[in-house]
């Protein structure tokens, strides 16, 4: 693959902590040096800085994944709302959904489920309880509908822990948190609009921010996914409650850091 193509992969594998999977033939010509020349840079920058890849990753809005509704029910693996949220900046990590637990959402605010027919009992009730202890859900109505042969439920599992006999229409509320159910084309827009305090303000679809936060400061991973030229503004949201006096800009290749402007309002 080209430089455009494969180096964005890498820096996103990197900025999400997730090692990048490098295949490589071993073919010494023209066409892959500069691609190895630009991934041996950004992982060696990558082995070299681990202050930058360190501390708590902020992402308050969580997209469930369920394999298991991918082989019995042919639902696609990752939901489109996915998409949509990252391209507009929100902070966002994917759960698949047999890690549900009652720990792992505890710092989530938002969780979509769109491809989740299939979802095991114990993942339902660790579910249930996050919405009923203040979290927000937006989900198809068909979430925890069936079991893991693609046979249809007298009920869901999730409603029924949730407290409804049956999917609720719209909006309801459960205990401290609340339900909305809609069609899944509708699951992004929904959710982005509940997540405006939460939400990078960016140039559509050309960047996406990694947030991490430390002790004493906030780290953003800035990723361009397309070639454009001129300056990017980025505001923060209101949720990551941002208070820095100085902003600095370090870049894979460049061995001196710089100060961007910083504008408070």
């Amino acid at each position: 693959r080209p430089p455009d193509v494969a180096l964005p992969m890498v820096a996103a594998s990197l900025a999400h902590r997730g090692l990048p999977w490098i295949v490589y033939y071993g073919f010494h010509n023209a066409a892959n040096k500069a691609t190895l020349q630009g991934m041996a840079e950004l992982l060696s920058w990558y082995a070299s800085h681990p202050e930058f890849f360190a501390g708590e990753t902020w992402a308050p809005v969580v997209a469930l994944v369920s394999p298991s509704s991918r082989n019995a029910l042919g639902q696609p693996l990752f939901p489109a709302n996915a998409s949509f949220l990252l391209q507009r900046g929100a902070p966002l990590s994917m759960f698949r959904t047999e890690h549900i637990s009652s720990g792992t959402l505890d710092s989530a605010m938002i969780v979509t489920a769109e491809s989740c027919g299939v979802m095991a009992a114990e993942a339902t009730r660790a579910l249930a309880a996050w919405v009923k202890a203040g979290g927000q859900l937006i989900a198809r109505s068909d979430v925890a509908a069936y079991d893991g042969t693609g046979r249809r439920r007298p009920s869901s599992l999730l409603w029924e822990s949730v407290g409804f006999q049956k999917a609720p229409e719209g909006v309801a509320k459960a205990g401290r948190g609340q339900v909305i159910v809609v069609k899944a084309d509708q699951i992004g827009p929904v959710a982005l609009a509940h997540a405006s305090a939460l939400t990078f303000q960016l140039p559509l679809a050309k960047v996406e921010i990694v947030a991490f936060r430390q002790p004493r400061r906030i780290l953003l991973h800035v990723l361009r996914h397309k070639v454009f030229k001129g300056p990017v503004e980025i505001a923060t949201p209101i949720g990551l409650d941002v208070t820095a006096s100085v902003a600095r800009w370090h870049q894979p290749g460049q061995s001196n850091s710089a100060t961007l402007p910083l504008n408070q309002e």
